[in-house]
């Protein structure tokens, strides 16, 4: 799928979508903010914002190419920019889930990773934004693997950690999660089709009234050309059958109009 394949009204749609994200990425920023913003002096904390810097500012770029996508470049921008925030969203959840439990160095430490899943929980939080650009750039079959691969790394995330609470009390969250992105995801694809639906209705419209107006077109032409052959062969006719008209002025009338209705080289 492409914004180059998209009709106006579902380009439109995705925008919107686009906008929407960028405005829930802010939001979910600011909740998260007493956990994420680090203080001026913490060089550790600062490397945990890195690892969730991502989440605000790709959303927020593509926003801002949606809001001037005027030109094709701009629609080609927030588009490439939203996959990617899919893509960094994905590997964030997985580093939460397998980085802490297989104790491999990374630049990140494990307890900055066990952080973003704590408290307020951005991670979790980020999964209906992840349903909103999923919804503006994957097909429906797409969103719903994408949802669904989620799920299971947060509950592995959440258990990583907070050890102490069970599987059940760890899968309330993500399950809840799904399901209401899930829901938004179900509802903003079908708007979708709806707005493809329109572009088709006015693409058939269109392509209706091009075949009338050619069709009218060679109307008038035929009309025109009957009423020439009709004017020379009548003439001719009644030539013809005149009496008091010579022989040879009858076959220089026919002449005439046989060399009148010859098209020329």
């Amino acid at each position: 799928m492409s914004p180059r394949h998209l009709g106006p009204y579902a380009l439109q749609l995705r925008r919107v979508l686009v906008l929407t994200a960028a405005f829930v990425a802010v939001f979910i920023t600011i909740i998260s903010g007493p956990q994420l913003i680090p203080p001026c002096d913490s060089p550790p904390e600062m490397a945990q914002w890195a690892v969730y810097s991502p989440n605000l500012g790709l959303p927020l770029a593509a926003g801002l190419f949606a809001l001037v996508a005027a030109r094709t470049w701009a629609d080609t921008g927030w588009f490439a920019l939203v996959r990617l925030y899919l893509v960094c969203y994905l590997l964030l959840v997985v580093a939460c889930a397998a980085l802490p439990s297989a104790s491999l160095s990374s630049p990140i430490p494990s307890e900055y990773l066990r952080a973003l899943v704590s408290a307020t929980n951005p991670v979790l939080a980020l999964y209906p934004l992840a349903a909103l650009c999923c919804a503006a750039v994957l097909e429906e079959r797409h969103t719903v693997a994408y949802l669904c691969a989620i799920a299971p790394l947060q509950i592995l995330a959440l258990m990583e950690a907070d050890p102490g609470n069970g599987l059940p009390q760890n899968a309330i969250g993500p399950l809840y999660f799904l399901l209401f992105s899930m829901l938004n995801a179900g509802t903003l694809h079908w708007a979708m089709r709806i707005a493809h639906d329109l572009d088709r209705t006015r693409l058939n419209t269109r392509e209706a009234q091009r075949a009338l107006a050619n069709e009218r077109a060679r109307g008038r032409a035929r009309a025109r050309s009957n009423g020439l052959i009709h004017d020379y062969v009548l003439s001719a006719l009644v030539l013809a059958f005149n009496r008091s008209v010579e022989e040879g002025e009858v076959r220089a009338a026919a002449d005439s109009a046989l060399s009148a209705l010859t098209p020329g080289p």
